[in-house]
């Protein structure tokens, strides 16, 4: 089978888990309200974030040291059985609030592996030639299928119980995933490499070996902290991340309840949103033939401050169509922003660090999400979502001039692909160098 059927085969399967992702919280939380509680559900998901939070780059050289492959099939082994005792539990009408912490906290530590595992996966089944459709597809449907859960959630909630489409929701998925890797093990298995061991020498205690352990950890920390261009990228991104969720997120509904509209408003705001989003990471390769890389970054970047500047001006003029539009364009925006020199970062990092830099990425995203949130609702208590927007839009341009001044990220973005493999090792080899 060819390389770029199998990653297709993985982005699909991907998508198949992306949807579940969004169907499963209103299901779960219909379910755990009802039976328990809101409190409950709420210390259920802090203990799912939390456990990923810090599980993720603690099992990163775990992952760098497994066949990818094969730790993910294994890993969707442990998911189905996680799954299907869940599944009876629901069937039997036994499930406490232990059931759900174990199942949440066991899907939070599996996922914890899973992540890493599909950065190493990814790169080495898809073309070099190939990765900029790859990475765009893999954006669009990632945002079709968190949009498209919920839509699913909402109409198999009115046909079925809650606790028929949690069992079928849980278990399909979980087969799916297991068999598809299965194949790509078999077929694909082969390409990668298994050759990076722990030492096992006798003479290291258990005390050495975890030491050994924290230091690799530390290394990718270190590692991406001393390439400059990453450096810089990763406080871009947080600080963007840090604005963005929250004003694509809470500020939506706050807007609603601050000028008593229709809920119906929501679903159009949203549906702009993921509308821009789908569109623009599936218009960026185009673009990006068109005016560079480069110029499809930075352009991109300005036109998503200005965007999000135009959404606090039809806010506080109490335009909702021109809110949305403005909701539409930011996030399309946005979307050619985020694949806009994506396939070249992909493959410049080194492979043998690959794992442990997605780790770092994940952990990132995921503090920002969380504090993003924190400041957006503690602002909102006191001032309006107009202004939210309009602070928004003066930190993403400084962000946007930021962009410009990053140390060698024009350089590696306005390259071909394949020009791009091993970037890193090449701009700093005295930091990429295998230890010895």
């Amino acid at each position: 089978m060819h390389k770029s059927s199998l990653g297709y085969s993985l982005l699909f399967t991907n998508a198949i888990g992306n949807t579940v992702a969004g169907v499963l919280p209103p299901v779960i939380a219909v379910l755990v309200t009802k039976t328990l509680s809101l409190q409950a559900l709420a210390t259920l998901l802090i203990a799912s974030a939390l456990v990923r939070f810090i599980l993720t780059p603690l099992l990163a050289p775990f992952v760098e040291r497994h066949n990818p492959l094969a730790l993910s099939l294994r890993c969707e082994y442990l998911l189905l059985g996680l799954c299907s005792w869940m599944a009876w539990q629901l069937f039997a009408n036994h499930i406490s609030m232990v059931d759900w912490l174990l199942y949440f906290v066991g899907s939070a530590v599996i996922q914890s592996a899973l992540a890493p595992a599909y950065s190493k996966i990814s790169v080495r089944l898809v073309p070099n030639e190939d990765m900029t459709v790859f990475s765009a597809w893999e954006g669009a449907v990632f945002y079709i299928a968190r949009l498209g859960g919920p839509i699913i959630a909402g109409v198999c909630l009115l046909l079925w119980p809650a606790t028929t489409v949690l069992i079928a929701v849980l278990l399909l998925p979980a087969v799916f995933g297991m068999f598809v890797y299965a194949i790509l093990n078999k077929k694909a298995g082969h390409l990668f490499d298994t050759s990076m061991k722990m030492p096992r020498q006798k003479s290291l205690t258990a005390r050495e070996l975890f030491s050994m352990w924290t230091q690799e950890i530390s290394d990718g920390f270190s590692i991406r902290w001393r390439i400059r261009t990453e450096r810089f990228l990763a406080v871009q991104v947080f600080l963007e991340l840090l604005v963005i969720i929250p004003t694509f997120g809470i500020v939506l509904p706050s807007i609603l309840t601050s000028r008593n509209l229709d809920a119906s408003w929501l679903g159009w705001m949203e549906a702009g949103c993921g509308a821009g989003l789908v569109l623009g990471s599936l218009a960026a390769p185009k673009v990006i033939d068109i005016v560079s890389p480069w110029r499809a970054c930075i352009g991109s970047a300005f036109l998503l401050s200005v965007f999000v500047f135009l959404c606090g001006f039809f806010e506080t003029q109490g335009d909702m169509p021109g809110l949305t539009l403005a909701l539409f364009l930011a996030n399309f925006s946005l979307g050619v922003r985020m694949q806009s020199g994506a396939a070249q970062r992909r493959v410049a990092i080194p492979d043998a660090m690959r794992a442990r830099f997605a780790s770092i990425h994940i952990a990132l995203n995921s503090a920002a999400a969380q504090l993003g949130i924190g400041m957006a609702a503690l602002w909102l208590v006191y001032a309006s979502p107009g202004w939210w927007f309009a602070l928004s839009a003066a930190i993403l341009f400084g962000l946007a001039v930021l962009l410009t001044r990053i140390p060698g990220y024009r350089a590696l973005i306005d390259q071909e692909v394949s020009s791009a493999q091993g970037y890193y090792e090449r701009m700093y080899p005295s930091v990429c160098a295998p230890a010895a």
